[in-house]
């Protein structure tokens, strides 16, 4: 049984005459495809991962309009179209390609769902692989900058560590000094002592900002 459209395009359908398609009432591309993206974000995951998928796409794709579409010919069977994708009815080899979203087990003029995108340089005139090309080449970037990041922090809490560990021993052994007993008064000991607050100071002040890096 022929039948219009593309079903389940992101659990949508398009190209149906009673929905959004080329029927009876004539829906733009434009609606289609906002009702494919609707769809789509609806099902697709939002937290980052690789572009590594999203690559291999971009190439299967390029592959594929490459390769081309199939083309049904009336009076000698069948062949391909590079710069198609889908199928094409046409009469002879390579004139009045038709496909109007019917598709049909007969080679009816007319039938068979497919999409030109012109003869070569695919890369460059598909404006919206260009687009997703470019979204991957920022999402790597960005990929790239969170690693550098993560591995900085990382860097930053080692060292950190470090020195919370030092103070941490500095300040116990001057803990121990303080609990002996008091000695006779030295000749200097006011500037010791401010020596040793300064110090202390110093030290408090690094193990608080060890701290904090290494929460």
């Amino acid at each position: 049984m022929a039948y219009e459209g593309v079903s389940k395009v992101c659990g949508v359908s398009v190209g149906a005459g009673a929905g959004l398609g080329w029927g009876t009432s004539l829906y733009s591309t434009a609606a289609m495809w906002d009702e494919v993206k609707k769809g789509c974000e609806e099902i697709s995951p939002h937290s980052t991962k690789s572009t590594e998928s999203g690559h291999s796409l971009y190439y299967e794709f390029l592959s594929k309009v490459t390769e081309g579409g199939n083309v049904k010919i009336k009076s000698s069977g069948s062949g391909r179209n590079p710069g198609m994708l889908g199928t094409a009815v046409t009469e002879t080899e390579k004139a009045n390609f038709n496909c109007n979203g019917k598709a049909s087990s007969v080679r009816d003029p007319g039938s068979g769902s497919c999409i030109f995108y012109g003869d070569q340089k695919w890369e460059e005139n598909i404006e919206w692989l260009k687009q997703f090309k470019t979204g991957l080449e920022i999402i790597d970037k960005l990929n790239n900058k969170t690693a550098l990041w993560k591995y900085q922090l990382t860097t930053l809490q080692r060292r950190a560590k470090t020195i919370y560990e030092k103070e941490k021993a500095a300040s116990q052994l001057e803990k121990e000094d303080m609990e002996e007993p008091t000695a006779a008064p030295h000749p200097n000991s006011a500037k010791n002592e401010t020596v040793d607050c300064t110090t202390r100071s110093h030290r408090h002040s690094l193990l608080e900002l060890a701290l904090f890096l290494f929460q």
